[in-house]
């Protein structure tokens, strides 16, 4: 039975990750796949996710006994809407002295 070794690294540590639909656990994540997926030649498909920060996709394809992969997610940009651009809020002026 083919079996691969898996080292996960972020910054920020703490992350998320995912294989495909499944919960592997957060950075740093050590563990050991096996089976069809272990398979030199198989691409795999990780996502890395943090709160206030981009979710990184990552494939590489399986090509010995160990994969080792490190990633820096990148920081959203303030209110998450990308841009520089601020969420409208109800009721709040940009100047309060200004003529309505």
């Amino acid at each position: 039975m083919a079996r691969v070794r898996v080292l996960i690294t972020s910054t920020p540590a703490g992350a998320l990750v995912r294989l495909g639909d499944r919960r592997l656990g957060t950075t740093p994540l050590d563990l050991e796949l096996s089976g069809d997926e272990a398979r030199r030649g198989t691409e795999l498909t990780f996502t890395v996710s943090a709160a206030s920060h981009q979710t990184a996709t990552l494939r590489r394809t399986i090509e010995g006994a160990e994969l080792s992969i490190d990633t820096r997610l990148t920081r959203r940009s303030a209110g998450g809407m990308g841009g520089g651009e601020q969420p409208h809020v109800q009721g709040y002026r940009d100047d309060p002295y200004a003529e309505p």
